[in-house]
């Protein structure tokens, strides 16, 4: 395993719905609790425990059942562990918002076990879009 990042602009320019800190938060919360509109191949997505700063939630994604230990820094960062059965992590994403020359950055900060030739950059590039693009639709869709 090897740590990696990859970040996207929050409100690159041509965006027609920008979100804020706040939005975005409230959409890494949301994906956070209930993560099938988010990422793809996620079939499942249960809280099982919750304690302060986070909870545990059981997922089921691409056919493999998994624990994940999840735990929130309000507006600043979303950190998945997931656990093996003795309840160690095993590896983590963390979802991180910040600020750059470019305005608010969504990064991705992973430490996770690659299959060879699994190109981490594309899938995880693609999962921070998918993100942003769910929490437009879902902020939308309540407003």
């Amino acid at each position: 395993m090897q740590a990696l990042a990859f970040s996207l602009p929050v409100n690159p320019p041509g965006t027609t719905v920008p979100l804020t800190r706040e939005r975005v938060w409230a959409g890494l919360v949301m994906k956070a609790e209930n993560a099938v509109p988010f990422v793809p191949g996620m079939q499942e997505c249960t809280i099982v425990e919750r304690f302060d700063g986070g909870f545990i939630r059981k997922i089921l994604i691409n056919g493999r059942h998994w624990t994940e230990r999840i735990t929130l820094t309000p507006e600043a960062q979303v950190l998945f562990e997931r656990l093996n059965d003795a309840g160690e992590a095993i590896g983590w994403i963390s979802n991180v918002l910040s600020e750059g020359e470019e305005g608010l950055l969504l990064t991705f900060v992973l430490n996770v076990a690659a299959e060879p030739g699994r190109d981490l950059k594309t899938q995880y590039t693609a999962a921070i879009a998918s993100t942003l693009r769910a929490t437009r639709e879902l902020l939308a869709a309540k407003s």
